[in-house]
């Protein structure tokens, strides 16, 4: 990964970060000073980073200036537009679910706030004007009477928002909530399981350096694979809902599909070249074996003859293909 501070990738990924979380800041949240991730980040892990508290903050347009009183009792000037690393945040990791219990909150109160304008403003469309004294007066300037018909049919009093309408937003809003800790929740687990999985990979390949035997690989791909074919995985995926997310997973899929064909066709071609090896290794055995035990039936046989000690030929030594060939009978006889 690039370190360039003004790498593209790099300013998008801590301008997301600080411009998603800069709307909902107030005094009193928690900041961890660097965004994880950040590859000019200056500390060995997120864990590592300080964090502090926002003791005063000022806006200005979209700007966003705050001091954050560190838990060992400095202080920072801090803003949402720097790039320099040391002066990058985030929301503290562990303050986030009060972090988002506020902003559901302030979503809450605009929207009961815009829904109160909303039937306010209908209401006013019908709604006869008062004099400073509120006396209610008519078109002409007289006094209107108590029990006076409204002129229009949208007239009706000004009242507060109808209580259904605002405990169905709050359901949704309780619904959307409960969405995104659920959502938080699986990215953090998903993070520590990739973290996990590729520090057991990177132990696999330290020990298959060395010649050690491996364990985790073998046993991850076996489960995987099982998963996947009763297609539990990606059952528990639908269940979800999300159908970007799922389609992110078919995605993934289909990679580990290609990989596993090149490695699944690599296989195939090592085992059939080591088949093709194997044979020609037991064709080079067994051309040897050959020639050996045909050499060595040439020397036991081929004027192998036994004679006796006068120099006569024992004729019970003579082999019957001795005495089939004149060729090689004759030379026996000799």
């Amino acid at each position: 990964m690039s370190t360039d501070l003004w790498d593209a990738e790099r300013l998008k990924g801590i301008g997301f970060v600080m411009s998603r979380y800069s709307p909902h800041l107030r005094e009193g949240h928690r900041i961890r000073l660097q965004c994880e991730g950040d590859p000019c980040t200056t500390y060995r892990s997120a864990t590592d980073a300080p964090s502090g508290t926002i003791t005063n903050l000022a806006r200005q347009g979209s700007k966003v200036f705050f001091t954050l009183k560190m838990d060992d009792g400095s202080t920072r000037s801090l803003n949402n537009y720097s790039v320099n690393p040391d002066d990058c945040w985030e929301v503290d990791p562990n303050y986030i679910d009060t972090f988002r219990g506020h902003v559901l909150e302030d979503r809450a109160r605009d929207d009961d706030s815009e829904l109160y304008r909303m039937l306010s403003k209908k209401s006013e469309h019908g709604e006869p004007r008062s004099e400073p004294h509120g006396e209610p007066r008519s078109e002409h300037g007289e006094p209107r009477s108590e029990h006076a018909e409204p002129r229009s049919e949208y007239a009706e009093p000004r009242s507060e928002p109808r209580s259904d309408e605002i405990a169905a937003l709050r359901d949704q809003l309780q619904e959307m909530g409960d969405r995104f800790r659920r959502a938080d929740d699986e990215n953090k687990i998903f993070r520590e399981t990739m973290a996990s999985t590729v520090r057991h990979i990177a132990e696999d390949l330290y020990k298959s350096s060395k010649g050690e035997p491996i364990q985790f690989s073998p046993a991850y791909i076996d489960g995987f694979d099982h998963a996947f074919r009763n297609g539990d995985d990606r059952h528990n995926f639908q269940d979800d809902g999300h159908a970007d997310r799922y389609q992110d997973n078919r995605q993934d899929l289909d990679d580990r599909h290609n990989f596993k064909d090149d490695l699944h066709q690599d296989d195939l071609d090592d085992r059939h070249n080591f088949k093709d090896d194997r044979h020609s290794f037991k064709d080079d055995l067994h051309q040897d074996d050959l020639d050996d035990r045909h050499s060595f039936k040439d020397d036991t046989y081929a004027g192998s003859a036994k004679r006796f000690r006068n120099g006569q030929i024992e004729p019970s030594s003579i082999s019957y293909n001795k005495l089939q060939s004149d060729e090689k009978c004759t030379d026996v006889t000799e």
